[in-house]
Formats: C-alpha cells, structure tokens, sequence
C-alpha cells in the first residue's frame, strides 16, 4: 500500500473540515448549535469561542480529544 501524496492527504482533511462547518451551520439552523450532541448540555461560551465548531462537552469528549486544544 502506498502513502497518500500531500496534496490529496491536505484534500481529503479540507473536505473533513468542510462537513464539520456544514454540520455546524445545520445545528445553527436548527436551534441545537452550542449544546453537546451527546447530552444535550450547553457549551462554554469559551469553548465556542475557541473551537466554533465543537460539538461535544468535556465530558462527553473521548480522553485524547478532551485534554487537548483541538
């Protein structure tokens, strides 16, 4: 198997983040965008201004997504 070339790689997380920012806008619209898609608990406002595009509380964040800054 070979690896991906940098282009294609940097491609396909581009796309990646462009669903996060769709997914994002359709919570907007829906009224749900700040909750935790987990439990329903509402997000810091901190937390938003740091990672708009945050779905998950501390809480409800897997261990190696919740101690860090991405």
């Amino acid at each position: 198997m070979s690896a991906e070339s940098a282009p294609t790689a940097g491609l396909r997380a581009l796309g990646s983040r462009l669903d996060e920012v769709e997914e994002a806008l359709a919570r907007l619209e829906e009224g749900s965008y700040g909750r935790c898609v987990g439990c329903g608990a509402e997000l810091p406002a901190e937390l938003l201004s740091k990672e708009p595009l945050a779905r998950l509380c501390q809480g409800c964040r897997p261990p190696l997504e919740a101690g860090g800054d991405g």
